[in-house]
């Protein structure tokens, strides 16, 4: 990873220093302009880079099966867990791991993560169970998520606030 990043920043590697912010969101010890963030689960990494952008990233594994409603009904905002119980069975645990996705990585780009409660930001689901928006948020600038697919085994979200950017997406494989 700081190989990655100091190739973004022109530098060498050994000279970046990681730290953790207020509420542990990794950040580079040094001033500079490249924001960062990290998920991982099993052996997949997903990192999100920008520059003078905070974002939050989430990477999970759909690979075994959760109770999903009792999980949203417990950390969910009521509206979620309510649209989330309403999808036909079939869709529930795609659709738990969606908004679980967007939910942590909005979160980590807020700054706070998921101690600050997975509640306090709520998205609006459709029909398919997929994201169509975030709900009833009193923010300044607004939500950017982006659903991702980085692998058949994995489903991963991005977020930031502020405008629609361009996001580029590559798999790295590390020997």
């Amino acid at each position: 990873m700081c190989r990655l990043l100091a190739a973004y920043l022109c530098v060498d590697a050994a000279t970046l220093r990681i730290e953790r912010g207020e509420h542990g969101k990794p950040r580079l010890a040094s001033a500079h302009t490249l924001e960062f963030n990290l998920s991982h689960s099993g052996d997949a990494l997903l990192l999100g880079v920008s520059r003078n952008l905070p974002l939050g990233v989430d990477l999970e594994a759909p690979r075994r099966v959760r109770p999903v409603r009792e999980l949203a009904r417990r950390f969910f905002d009521p509206d979620e867990a309510a649209a989330l119980t309403a999808l036909p069975e079939a869709m529930q645990q795609g659709a738990f791991l969606r908004l679980w996705t967007a939910k942590e990585a909005a979160l980590k780009a807020h700054g706070r993560g998921i101690g600050f409660g997975l509640h306090r930001i709520a998205f609006e689901l459709d029909a398919a169970g997929d994201i169509v928006g975030l709900r009833a948020d009193d923010s300044p600038a607004p939500w950017q998520i982006v659903q991702l697919r980085p692998s058949p085994s994995h489903i991963g979200a991005l977020a930031w606030q502020g405008p629609p950017c361009t996001v580029r997406a590559f798999i790295a494989l590390e020997p």
